[in-house]
């Protein structure tokens, strides 16, 4: 296991290096500065303990994600290298214990680096990797935890501090994205209830409650109470949540699934050379970490918000789950491939898929055309091992490189937005509502307030700003007068000024 370590230490090093340079490309999307900002009040407020945004507390999702984000600014200052640094060191941490998990199960070291480097060049891991949004982070350790429990089904004499341990992991996965983790962990957690190993099971679940237990009594001693924390968990969850279609589960679900099919798409690939069912079955590891993978997609599959980066934690299991089906039923070189023509097929299918997703692809699916030029390749030829990491590649330089603000384009840019709408505002303070583009929450800091998924009253701003075409009644007052409407990226923003009655 020496040699293990060593190997550890170095995916962790060569992630460090392979992500790193991506860390301050690049403005913020999505989410990212919402987070960033939450952090960056932490740092401001010297108050580590409540999450706030706008001046108000937040409690949507639990504080280690801002916690890390703001221990990280106070070391490297105020920006985005800061902010998306954690991610990248939880995600090198999992890289470090995958080697040992691997090892562990008999892996030879050939394998091992293939898996490695089939991860490290996965695209939508690089995107979350490199990101400021709690995804990467959550997904991280989550997948840490699970190799950890899975790890202790070939030791049945490890003490009952080592599943503690495993449990804190699990536990600290918790404090970042909330009650999404312990779904996934059911998978190995089953195969030790089997095993009547008790005892241990009872050190994990104690390890497991142990951050989320430890936050609530510093949230005490802010003051809270029961009262208070169901109320805002009621608005800012249960709230947002209660007037969820049933028709759009039924509309969003195929699309779903067929996203998750993309997200593995790498390793897919794989089978498409020559490869047969394997003979023996899988350690019970791995066996534990593919029911993971299952019970995460089901599980995700019916929740209201499940936007397809919601489902990385439990891509990380299926990736190593399909990579291993494939090496241990790989054809070896020189033997006929009587599947040839079902491979062709296969890249038909995924041709045709390709296409459907192309339609309907959220922003790390731009690697896309690159899969649709290399999935015939990947058909016709047997173990096609350097196609899959060339397109890993090209899909993570395509997204590092196109990471990239609009800096020429006034009024359509996110710094000529910026710029448009300070001249506008002035001083003023601002009222945004709902998403409205990052990068204008960030370098605008304390003078606009966002609404976290509208549900932040409006208290009186002078200018209120949000997206249009975005569902939900807006809790302006009456007299309001739209201003100007003018367009930031992809989004079209109005923005308005309260008249005086």
């Amino acid at each position: 296991m020496g040699r293990a370590r060593f190997e550890g230490l170095l995916f962790f090093l060569l992630t460090l290096l392979a992500w790193g340079p991506f860390l301050p490309i690049g403005e913020f999307e999505g989410t990212e500065a919402r987070r960033a900002v939450i952090a960056r009040n932490m740092v401001e407020s010297g108050d580590y303990v409540l999450p706030r945004l706008g001046g108000e507390a937040t409690l949507t999702k639990p504080p280690l994600h801002y916690q890390l984000g703001a221990l990280s600014m106070l070391v490297f200052g105020k920006n985005r290298f800061a902010a998306r640094l954690p991610s990248l060191l939880l995600f090198a941490l999992f890289f470090a214990l995958l080697s040992r998990f691997l090892a562990q199960q008999g892996w030879p070291g050939k394998d091992r680096w293939f898996c490695f480097a089939l991860f490290l060049t996965h695209p939508l891991l690089f995107k979350f990797g490199t990101s400021a949004e709690m995804d990467g982070g959550f997904a991280a350790l989550t997948g840490s935890a699970l190799l950890l429990l899975a790890s202790l089904l070939r030791a049945p004499g490890r003490s009952w501090g080592v599943f503690f341990g495993a449990g804190l992991v699990g536990g600290l996965a918790v404090a970042i994205k909330g009650p999404m983790a312990p779904i996934l962990f059911a998978g190995p957690l089953w195969f030790l209830l089997r095993s009547k190993r008790w005892v241990g099971i009872g050190a994990w679940g104690l390890g497991l409650l142990l951050p989320s237990a430890l936050w609530l009594a510093l949230l005490f001693s802010h003051g809270l109470d029961w009262g208070q924390l169901l109320t805002i968990w009621e608005r800012e969850t249960v709230g947002r949540n209660s007037g969820f279609p049933l028709w759009h589960f039924f509309k969003s679900a195929p699309l779903f699934l067929l996203s998750v099919c993309a997200m593995g798409l790498p390793p897919l690939l794989l089978f498409l050379g020559g490869w047969r069912r394997p003979k023996e079955p899988p350690e019970p590891g791995l066996r534990a970490l593919g029911f993971s993978f299952a019970l995460g997609v089901l599980a995700l599959l019916f929740t209201p918000h499940r936007p397809t980066r919601y489902v990385l934690p439990a891509l990380l299991p299926g990736l190593l789950v399909l990579y291993d089906l494939w090496r241990r039923g790989a054809f070896p070189p020189g033997k006929h491939d009587p599947a040839f023509f079902l491979r062709r097929v296969l890249g038909g299918l995924g041709l045709v898929a390709g296409v459907v997703l192309l339609f309907q692809h959220p922003s790390w699916m731009r690697v896309l055309p690159w899969a649709l030029l290399l999935l015939p390749l990947a058909a016709l030829l047997r173990g096609p091992r350097p196609i899959v990491l060339a397109l890993g590649v090209c899909g993570v330089l395509f997204l590092g490189v196109d990471r990239k603000a609009w800096n020429a384009v006034p009024k359509r840019s996110p710094v000529g937005g910026l710029r448009h709408l300070a001249g506008i505002v002035g001083k003023q303070p601002v009222f945004a509502w709902g998403h409205v583009p990052p990068y204008l929450l960030w370098k605008l800091g304390p003078q606009i307030r966002q609404s976290e998924f509208f549900q932040s009253p409006y208290r009186g701003e002078p200018w209120i700003l949000w997206e249009e075409g975005v569902p939900g009644e807006h809790p302006f007052p009456a007299k309001t007068q739209e201003w100007e409407r003018f367009r930031v990226g992809r989004k079209t923003l109005v923005l308005s000024k309260r008249t005086p009655k």
